[in-house]
């Protein structure tokens, strides 16, 4: 891996972790603040929010991080910054639509009959003309943290990120203490509206771009356009609707705060992955199409190495984790969660699969694998959701979710020729498992906060003996792991190479 890849990953790892950090902490607060009731309410505008997204983007954000790094790699400056004024031209276009679409909705609701409690906060215009300027500020923040990524400026990546979520936070808590629901809508906008404003700095009406190259952009973006909008069924709280539908905002606060703790198990080994699709792409225009296999097969097994444990391990201190931080009050979710968590193991460590179809243009498996698993998640969303309530959400997410991803490594096996580390992947999956085993029977031996530390500390250990006694991880991984995590700064760095040699069972 290159010192510029380590770098990117670094730093988009820096990023990551204040949006994960955000994200959770916010919605920490609304939980506590808000109740059960008023974070499934936010949860559900959540929801919208997320789904219109993946509607107004047009599939242009995947098309800057696909075709920038492709550009700038070949020395086509001009012709990336022309890509990207042209692109965002369409993309205002689209923000502009679904802005007016949210404000005639929250007309007619001023005008249309109260069906319902007389305090619904759902029915109130004044919750939809904010729901509409969020998603505007988060299609902008969407455009402008991919435009940056394509570019790879991962240093402003995470400076906007630092201080999007110090933004957010702040507000998130003020607003919400003295307005409720409408206050926690209002510190989502401040955080995006950060991150989204700098992309009108790539503003031009006067760029134009070759027909070649237009034509290659226009086929990859209608199928990742129709793929993000069929794989939000799979990945995008599709369940909320269902569970909303049929049972109601205690519901759907419920689940929000599994798929939060499930999300925050998951997304620590995501944050190694920010610097890959530049460099997939860059490989994808020098033909080094082993590289791409060389990557994939290393990431993948360093993703699963740091995601099952993660994912495995707090499922097992989740029924005393999630009281401690939501309260007593949240309990219900605890089954959910731990069906969720386990799930995101499999699903975290497949994500790399994702970005390498990406990279091949394949972007019509994504649609057609999305499409199937679209039909899937409402099919059990019908079934599921309305017999077995949270419990069946959770199963429905997981079922589609790792359904997907079955299929997708079948075809990134298969067809892209890149073979999946099937081994590796068994053979830390049996050590994660028995670190799962080992943690839930020492929280149960010794119950309370102290147990759950102690239920954290023994479990890792099982499962460092068992990565270095089923050789799970070779040494060559473990090499590339540790330069990548030297360029973390302070003490992580320093101790993360001595460290992980302790793994490996062969000098």
């Amino acid at each position: 891996m290159s010192y510029r890849f380590a770098r990117n990953s670094a730093l988009g790892t820096l990023a990551s972790l204040f949006t994960t950090f955000g994200n959770f902490a916010g919605g920490l607060i609304i939980a506590r603040l808000l109740g059960v009731e008023g974070a499934g309410t936010v949860g559900f505008a959540f929801w919208v929010v997320t789904m219109t997204v993946a509607v107004g983007a047009l599939g242009i954000p995947p098309s800057l991080i696909r075709y920038l790094p492709e550009l700038t790699g070949q020395g086509e400056d001009k012709q990336a910054a022309d890509l990207s004024a042209v692109l965002f031209r369409i993309f205002l276009a689209s923000c502009a639509i679904f802005f007016g679409g949210y404000c005639l909705y929250a007309f007619w609701l001023s005008l249309a009959p109260v069906a319902g409690p007389a305090d619904d906060v759902l029915r109130s215009p004044l919750l939809w003309i904010l729901v509409g300027v969020w998603c505007v500020t988060q299609l902008l923040a969407e455009f402008h943290l991919w435009y940056l990524q394509g570019m790879q400026r991962f240093g402003q990546v995470a400076l906007l990120t630092v201080i999007s979520a110090t933004c957010q936070l702040s507000l998130l808590f003020v607003c919400a203490y003295f307005f409720g629901v409408f206050g926690a809508v209002i510190g989502y906008i401040a955080g995006t509206a950060v991150q989204g404003l700098g992309a009108f700095g790539v503003l031009s009406l006067k760029a134009r771009l070759d027909p070649t190259l237009k034509r290659r952009i226009f086929q990859f973006s209608v199928y990742r356009w129709a793929s993000t909008i069929t794989s939000a069924f799979v990945f995008s709280r599709m369940e909320v609707f269902f569970l909303q539908v049929s049972w109601g905002n205690d519901l759907v606060g419920f689940f929000t705060v599994a798929l939060a703790l499930s999300g925050l198990a998951s997304q620590g080994p995501l944050l190694l992955t920010r610097g890959l699709m530049p460099l997939f792409s860059e490989k994808v225009g020098l033909k080094d199409f082993d590289g791409i296999h060389s990557i994939y097969a290393t990431g993948t097994r360093i993703l699963a190495f740091l995601a099952f444990p993660a994912c495995f391990g707090m499922a097992a201190i989740t029924p005393e984790l999630l009281p401690l931080i939501y309260g007593e009050r949240f309990a219900p979710a605890i089954p959910a969660a731990v069906i969720l968590m386990v799930a995101s193991a499999g699903v975290a460590a497949s994500s790399i699969g994702g970005t390498v179809v990406a990279a091949r243009e394949r972007t019509d498996f994504e649609f057609f694998s999305g499409l199937a698993g679209a039909v899937l998640s409402v099919l059990l969303g019908l079934t599921l959701i309305p017999w077995f309530g949270l419990i069946g959400a959770a199963l429905t997410r997981a079922i589609v979710q790792l359904s997907v991803v079955a299929v997708g490594n079948w075809f990134i096996g298969h067809h892209l020729k890149c073979p999946v580390p099937y081994a590796s992947l068994a053979r830390l999956m049996v050590a994660a498992a028995a670190c799962a085993i080992v943690a839930r029977a020492t929280g149960l031996i010794f119950p309370g906060f102290l147990g759950m530390l102690l239920s954290i500390a023994v479990g890792g250990l099982v499962y460092l003996i068992g990565v270095r006694l089923l050789n799970a991880l070779p040494k060559d991984d473990i090499d590339r792991l540790s330069s990548l995590l030297a360029h973390l700064p302070g003490p992580i760095g320093k101790l993360a190479s001595p460290a992980l040699r302790l793994l490996s069972s062969r000098d």
